[in-house]
């Protein structure tokens, strides 16, 4: 592909699995780049937590009691696997393997992963679509539910 066509490459994710694939034309077909799975988000809570929650005794001194974990275990899991995509993202971007990038996610993790986005990764997103795509197994089938060409999501 001629480096003055732009490269578009679609990100389809979720909390536990993300693919990347590259447009290589406005309408030609999309073809995968990466399956990357992060197979923490997909275990039981108590398999996430590594130990009881701590103690603490009250201000008088005289009773104990178990402290409550204040984030859920499920939700620093996707926290931190979209800091991961992201950080992915930055490398491609820094190596120029793509011009623009199109966001698929279901709602809550498409605002962690664009939060997660640095500046100049945030500044080539074209679109945003809240899907979840990530269990639909051909390009074919992802690419269906995208802007045709990808390039109008621009």
């Amino acid at each position: 592909m001629d480096r003055n066509e732009r490269w578009v490459w679609v990100v389809v994710a979720d909390a536990s699995r993300a693919r990347l694939f590259r447009a290589e034309t406005p309408r030609g077909p999309l073809v995968e780049l990466e399956d990357a799975v992060h197979s923490a988000a997909r275990l039981q809570d108590h398999e996430l937590l590594s130990d009881r929650a701590g103690r603490a005794v009250d201000t008088q001194g005289h009773h104990r009691h178990g402290m409550e974990a204040t984030t859920d275990p499920h939700d620093q899991e996707a926290q931190r696997f979209a800091h991961e995509l992201a950080e992915r993202l930055h490398v491609h971007h820094n190596a120029h393997d793509f011009d623009g990038l199109v966001l698929v996610a279901p709602p809550r993790f498409l605002g962690l992963l664009r939060g997660a986005l640095d500046e100049q990764v945030a500044k080539q997103v074209l679109a945003s679509l809240d899907l979840d795509l990530t269990r639909i197994y051909t390009a074919a089938e992802v690419q269906s539910h995208l802007p045709d060409p990808i390039y109008a999501a621009t």
